[in-house]
């Protein structure tokens, strides 16, 4: 399923991923692979230059709650805002996805300093950066 470039809302979105966890029909959303994530089946997550927004942040962010096998993303060069930065941080400061070891280059314990050297958790300087910033 390619919903990609869609204006879809988060919550649209948090429906749509609590469907996904019961149908194992669907394989792929937007390149973000859930079946294989679903199973545990992958360690590095590449989504670089793929053309994701806030929607496919949000399937995301969904998948790897679930999931324990990915220790490894790449999330350069997409369409995500302030919206799906904060969710997506919002995530990793929580402990969810604690198998995540690296974001590029970075490894998630300097991401996370970063993030709580911030006042609100997300502060601008930080959220409007591209991931790719983070990958060297």
């Amino acid at each position: 399923v390619d919903l990609r470039e869609n204006k879809f809302s988060i919550t649209a979105a948090v429906h749509f991923a609590a469907t996904l966890r019961s149908n194992a029909r669907i394989k792929i959303v937007s390149t973000v692979p859930v079946a294989s994530m679903r199973l545990d089946k992958i360690s590095q997550l590449d989504l670089s230059h793929s053309s994701l927004g806030d929607f496919e942040m949000a399937i995301l962010i969904a998948a790897l709650r679930d999931n324990h096998s990915v220790e490894h993303l790449l999330l350069h060069n997409n369409e995500f805002t302030a919206t799906g930065y904060r969710a997506f941080a919002d995530q990793l400061q929580s402990k969810v996805c604690e198998q995540i070891k690296s974001i590029g280059s970075l490894r998630i314990g300097q991401f996370q300093q970063m993030l709580s050297e911030s006042d609100a958790g997300v502060q601008t300087s930080i959220v409007h950066r591209d991931l790719a910033d983070f990958e060297a």
